[in-house]
């Protein structure tokens, strides 16, 4: 069994380290082609020995005929053809590579819960109509759509003429830490490391949880310290917004960090944001499995992983009040001990979307598709 996997780029994402750890830990194998771009884990890819192919310089555009002979040729060389971003173009390819290749079984895995303003963004009424036929042309020609969340098969099904036998849903994995229960940190009155990682866009909400501690009493604000991990088109606006509030002196831009071992084991509280509805938050059972207790807003498939009390908090709505209260909860268990099972849950947890369960879900549905 020979899985192709079609990518847009090979930058720092949850999609493309997905596919790095199925490269990684599959016990079938998998070519992986990066048709428009190259970029961090596309390089640590290579570093790995991973089968990685780079179309990045087949022709100036996007769609060339040089990109097109050198896909059919992988495709040739292939079963299984999956296909892991949305835009245009890459869907473009898919749907003909469908068409052209019978023989082959085409399987789409959708990272994202559908909304319109999301998926049809392009401030352009020819692009935004060219995005909508191309997701109904993909979704079509697949034999199998894989969501990564209950709450994306949702949204697709509700909004796509799709058929619940051929919506599937794997969630995502991860690598496991080597934390254990046994060497977590709950020690009590001292200064609480809380973290975010994740792309520094409008839509991940850093503002709220700017914000939100910004109104934190006096008693919790000098008891906290912020991480703000990554970069993106927002994160000049956000430090003008930290600067403005005061709040320099307690978070700190970090940007984009590859050696999150390091930040994770001196987080005690995980914060996730987001105000789109995210399809999963593969950053939040990162965080889990280093025993930390993570809080988010109650969007998409976050409520698949968070259980109030039990792993951590999902807000009651998207405002700036319920971040705080979330937060002044999690130091409270932090206070009165009671972190301790949080934080052996939230293992537990983690342990349920491990990378080795991913994998072994594909090759299932995979050998399914002859």
């Amino acid at each position: 069994m020979k899985v192709l996997n079609l990518l847009s780029t090979g930058g720092v994402g949850g999609i493309e380290q997905l596919c790095k750890n199925i490269g990684k830990y599959a016990d079938y194998k998998n070519t992986f082609c990066f048709m428009f771009g190259e970029g961090i884990i596309y390089n640590e890819m290579k570093l790995l020995g991973l089968h990685v192919e780079s179309l990045a310089n087949d022709g100036k555009g996007k769609v060339t005929l040089s990109k097109w002979k050198h896909v059919c040729n992988l495709v040739e060389k292939n079963d299984i053809i999956v296909t892991h971003h949305c835009s245009i173009a890459l869907q473009l390819y898919y749907y003909l590579l469908s068409q052209k290749y019978r023989n082959k079984k085409f399987v789409m895995t959708v990272h994202s819960c559908f909304e319109k303003a999301q998926n049809y963004n392009y401030n352009s009424k020819l692009k935004n109509k060219s995005a909508e036929y191309m997701i109904k042309a993909a979704l079509k020609c697949s034999d199998k759509i894989i969501f990564v969340s209950k709450a994306g098969r949702e949204s697709y099904v509700s909004n796509f003429d799709i058929s619940r036998d051929k919506a599937m849903v794997i969630y995502n994995g991860i690598e496991q830490s080597a934390r254990t229960s046994d060497d977590i940190n709950t020690q009590a009155d001292r200064k609480y490391q809380i973290t975010y990682i994740g792309r520094v866009e409008e839509i991940k909400g850093i503002q709220l949880l700017i914000r939100a501690i910004a109104v934190l009493p006096e008693y919790y604000l000098a008891r906290i310290k912020v991480w703000i991990i990554g970069d993106g088109s927002y994160r000049e606006e956000l430090e003008k917004l930290t600067s403005k509030l005061g709040l320099n002196g307690i978070i700190k831009f970090l940007g984009v960090k590859r050696d999150i071992d390091n930040y994770l084991y001196k987080t005690d509280i995980f914060v996730y944001p987001s105000i789109c509805q995210e399809v999963f938050g593969i950053s939040i059972v990162e965080a889990m499995s280093y025993g930390i207790p993570c809080i988010a807003n109650n969007v998409g498939g976050i409520p698949e992983i968070i259980i109030n009390g039990v792993n951590g908090y999902v807000t009651e709505e998207l405002s700036i009040g319920s971040l705080e209260k979330a937060i002044e909860r999690t130091i409270t268990h932090y206070e009165d001990g009671s972190v301790a099972t949080i934080k052996k849950n939230c293992i537990l947890t983690s342990e349920k979307f491990s990378i080795l369960n991913t994998v072994r879900e594909l090759k299932k549905l995979y050998r399914g598709l002859y």
